[in-house]
């Protein structure tokens, strides 16, 4: 009998789902430049990285802006120049351009036999004909987002060793055969260049990837030439940076034996960091405030039997016990209480599958997320009831994403704008996630990673909202409030006209501090709180903002 009510019970939900879920493929990244873009580009590593972080109806374009052996000054005359226009103005879409340029230039003309001066000569031109680029870009698209790419290590030495003759031989005795630091420090040297490229340009980011190789491999065996240096475990090497004396390792290159370029596996690692930290980031960039779960005995599994597995992140059917959902919690408290919400997104990390993958199984449409305000059950702790309990708002979201493999996300757009009046200003919003897809015969379960987890992968609710003469943009100034330094190890000085109320928020929505001040300056010290990343909100006697601080 309770499995017959299990099945009307989820017939009745499927009838609700009538949303309008259609994401089409949509180019949002122009990538541009040498054989490292080119490469990305056939193998599409930044289609799967986008995939990977909730995002498979973004994708990249570089069809005509990539060439292999490409240097900085190629993309600066015609034709290539001219691509580079062309395509932006017939991909309306694209918001992100990557440019993967200075490698060559620094592999062709650099020698280990340089002088500071030299070396920073050249890094002047290539400099110069990168903001050349640059500056056509952003004339062509104002406002569009530049990502410079950059590198990782090279392995001239064990490659050339092993193949002492042709093309990367020849370059690397043009260099002087520098060792692995020598060749290395030129690379760094370089990075660092982007980097005080990307602080003096507006809208110009880079993600260091150096040593990125070296952390993810580790190096199995000892290097095969002088000083055969010892090997070492993945993982164990600074990141970034890595080890300076060493390359990267065999097993990250093209065929186990490239001297520059990586294998297809290894570029799948540079795009996906470079999309964890730059374009997940910037796809999300139109939120107001990020919460993050609340872990503990708030967040776990119900299924039909009556089991509660308390932090564990899983929805499916069991065909032995029936169908499991799982309750996330927030606390939303951070919202202004005058602010409107227009606007919510969450993202789950895939952790395991326990017989088919569910998305491939039965599809993103049988996904349902419910919501609540306040909690289901009769605390904000898992009960039997939660599994049951009627929501405030019923299938609220689109379900987007292919979690393929372990570590991908899965995003929820909640699109049903009625229902975000339950987003609680006030305290606590908890999520419910069932599959609404009943299969006798078939044990079917995905489960996420839970709110204790590394940072990446935890339960994320972005939130949007409208609110007068409220922001969140952390570059500008609403009547003069700034905070500083940010991010802080000790004094933090919030500054307003007018300002009368601070409160600070941990990233799960805990507000932990309230300072009252009826001046125009506070000086906090920082040394209270722990290392991470919070949000302050600001009253003056005009407005509220809302900020993100970082302690370190």
């Amino acid at each position: 009998m309770r499995r017959i009510l299990l099945i009307v019970f989820l017939l009745v939900h499927l009838v609700i789902i009538s949303q309008n879920c259609n994401y089409p493929l949509t180019k949002k990244v122009l990538l541009v430049g040498d054989s490292w873009g080119n490469f990305m580009w056939v193998y599409r590593s930044y289609k799967e990285a986008f995939d990977k972080f909730g995002y498979p109806d973004y994708i990249e374009e570089g069809t005509s802006t990539v060439e292999n052996g490409a240097e900085a000054e190629d993309f600066i005359v015609q034709p290539k120049l001219g691509y580079v226009i062309n395509a932006l103005n017939a991909n309306p879409d694209i918001d992100y351009v990557l440019i993967s340029l200075g490698g060559n230039d620094v592999l062709g003309d650099w020698h280990k036999s340089f002088t500071p001066a030299q070396t920073d000569s050249l890094l002047d031109i290539i400099e110069a004909r990168l903001n050349i680029l640059i500056d056509t870009i952003q004339n062509t698209r104002p406002g569009i987002h530049i990502l410079l790419s950059g590198y990782d290590y090279p392995n001239f030495g064990e490659t050339c060793y092993l193949i002492p003759t042709g093309a990367y031989a020849n370059l690397f005795a043009d260099m002087g055969s520098p060792t692995f630091p020598e060749i290395n420090g030129a690379l760094c040297q370089l990075i660092q260049r982007f980097e005080q490229m990307s602080q003096n340009t507006p809208n110009l980011q880079i993600v260091n990837n150096l040593g990125l190789m070296q952390y993810v491999y580790g190096q199995s065996a000892a290097l095969i030439v002088p000083p055969y240096l010892p090997p070492y475990a993945p993982g164990t090497v600074p990141l970034p940076g890595g080890n300076i004396n060493y390359p990267s390792p065999q097993a990250a290159m093209l065929l186990n034996m490239d001297a520059f370029h990586l294998s297809q596996d290894a570029y799948r690692h540079f795009s996906a960091r470079q999309t964890e930290l730059f374009f997940w980031p910037m796809f999300r960039s139109d939120k107001d405030t990020t919460f993050y779960g609340i872990p503990g005995n708030t967040e776990g599994t119900i299924d039909y039997s009556g089991n509660i597995i308390q932090s564990q992140l899983s929805a499916g059917n069991n065909n032995n016990i029936g169908a499991a959902s799982c309750i996330l919690t927030f606390n939303t408290e951070a919202i202004p209480d005058n602010a409107t919400v227009t606007g919510a997104c969450l993202f789950l990390t895939r952790s395991s599958v326990s017989g088919q993958n569910p998305v491939s199984a039965y599809g993103t449409a049988a996904f349902e997320l419910d919501l609540k305000s306040g909690f289901f059950g009769t605390s904000d702790s898992i009960e039997v009831i939660d599994f049951s309990s009627v929501a405030d708002a019923v299938n609220v979201a689109c379900a987007i994403g292919t979690a393929a493999d372990n570590t991908y996300k899965i995003r929820f757009e909640i699109t049903d704008i009625p229902s975000l009046q339950y987003i609680n200003k006030t305290g606590i919003t908890q999520l419910r996630l069932r599959i609404n897809m009943y299969d006798a015969a078939a044990s079917n379960i995905i489960s996420f990673f839970n709110s204790s987890a590394q940072e990446v992968y935890r339960p994320v609710l972005d939130v949007k909202y409208d609110i007068s003469s409220t922001t969140m943009d952390d570059n500008i100034s609403v009547d003069d409030v700034n905070i500083y330094p940010n991010p802080s190890h000790g004094d933090i000085n919030i500054t307003a006209k007018e300002l009368w109320l601070t409160e600070i928020f941990t990233i799960d929505g805990r507000k932990i501090k309230t300072i009252h001040c009826f001046s125009d300056r506070i000086c906090l010290n920082s040394g209270s709180l722990s290392a991470g990343l919070y949000m302050f909100r600001v009253y003056t006697g005009k407005t509220c903002v809302i900020k993100k601080v970082v302690i370190n």
